[in-house]
């Protein structure tokens, strides 16, 4: 007789058939990594892709790989995994999935997503997210069948040529510089920036010390790559994070990871600057091209980059289900 079982917690294995869905262990990391080559990133996380990196990019997340991470196994193969990250201090979890194309093409990713959306639940959360990027279309009908619906959309933006923009010398007003992060000191006030820059955000969920210290320890992240404005008085009013990415073919590219200007020294023409400061750090390390992300309702972040010749290469959709 087939082996039928429904979960009666998050923690439990589901087995359907040849299909188990079931925690992540250590033991899985080579095999995961493998998937994660094979099926690329999810939307709103591109993860390491060699198990010594990924390794230290999930002990560094918010979410408990042993507790937060499933993985769907057909026939002894890893066909899937879905990780859900709490973000509970602004009432959600958000889920990330990767299916490979044959769990994709015979939606076998819903008992998986199940399992994550359990989690969520127990983790307290009001809603589950999930992001999609263009080329995830197949995953559509699977979030549809599971009452998740479209709530928000990011674009991704690249800059191919960043040389063009580095040699742009940045136009301060006067009585403001930009400075390089100092490693073992600056920590505290990065975090109290970044919070003060991006809370009120939509999806933005304010980060501890504790997670700031842990997202600079990530692979790719150097402190001369965070850059620091201040004004006259020597008070931190904006910043500009950079992360640097190996690529599988040889090549580097850049990525802004986080950039912004304190509420109470926006409309001073102040953006402009410490951005192209930021690709000017970039470029002197030797990146092809540059990307980020952006919220498609920040008119004015999506003026600034395409003024300095970012183009909307993808868009990023979030899908929302709203949770007992």
């Amino acid at each position: 007789m087939t082996n039928r079982r429904k979960p009666t917690s998050a923690g439990e294995d589901v087995s359907t058939d040849s299909r188990q869905v079931r925690p992540f262990q250590w033991a899985d990391l080579d095999i995961l990594a493998d998937l994660l080559r094979q099926v690329g990133p999810h939307a709103h996380r591109d993860w390491q892709k060699e198990p010594s990196a990924l390794a230290v990019e999930l002990e560094k997340l918010r979410a408990d790989p042993v507790q937060d991470l499933f993985i769907l196994q057909q026939n002894e193969r890893l066909t899937g995994y879905a990780i859900v990250e709490p973000e509970i201090n602004i009432g959600r979890a958000v889920i990330g999935i990767g299916l490979d194309t044959a769990a994709v093409d015979t939606n076998n990713g819903g008992p998986l997503l199940e399992r994550a959306v359990a989690r969520a639940v127990e983790l307290g959360a009001a809603a589950a997210h999930v992001a999609l990027r263009q080329r995830q279309e197949k995953y559509k009908p699977l979030l549809r069948n599971h009452r998740f619906r479209h709530l928000h959309r990011y674009w991704r933006m690249t800059l191919e040529n960043p040389d063009n923009v580095a040699y742009q010398p940045p136009k301060l007003p006067a009585g403001y510089s930009i400075r390089s992060f100092r490693a073992g000191e600056d920590e505290a006030l990065l975090n109290t920036l970044q919070n003060a820059v991006f809370t009120g955000s939509w999806g933005y969920s304010p980060n501890t010390l504790d997670e700031t210290k842990a997202q600079l320890a990530l692979p790719g992240i150097e402190p001369g790559g965070i850059l620091i404005l201040e004004n006259a008085e020597g008070k931190a009013v904006g910043y500009n994070w950079t992360r640097i990415e190996n690529q599988a073919d040889g090549r580097r590219t850049g990525r802004i990871h986080m950039t912004g200007i304190h509420p109470d020294w926006r409309r001073r023409r102040l953006s402009g600057p410490i951005v192209i400061a930021g690709i000017a750090h970039l470029v002197s390390r030797n990146v092809t091209s540059v990307a980020l992300d952006v919220d498609s309702s920040n008119r004015a972040a999506v003026y600034l980059y395409r003024k300095l010749g970012f183009e909307k290469v993808s868009e990023i959709d979030w899908y929302e289900r709203q949770l007992p």
